[in-house]
């Protein structure tokens, strides 16, 4: 009888190595992973073709001497 009492109550302790299923669920909820718009807004690299597109704009409408490189990279990190 001993046997299984002591089984039994090996059986309900907790370990505290492994993290509770609560814990996995709040560190996912935390990190965004359990948000219903979780997977729809995606962060992707700009194509060369829209890389292009953005610079040929900014061509088009910059003052004469006006630099375009450095609002082509503020705009290629925005917009990505």
């Amino acid at each position: 009888m001993s046997n299984v009492k002591s089984a039994l109550s090996k059986r309900f302790e907790k370990t505290s190595d492994a993290p509770s299923k609560m814990d996995k669920l709040a560190n996912q909820s935390s990190s965004g992973a359990l948000s219903s718009f979780s997977g729809v807004f995606k962060i992707d690299e700009l194509s060369l073709e829209e890389r292009v597109s953005l610079e040929t704009l900014l061509k088009t409408y910059r003052e004469e001497t006006q630099e375009i490189s450095k609002d082509l990279e503020a705009l290629s990190l925005i917009t990505c």
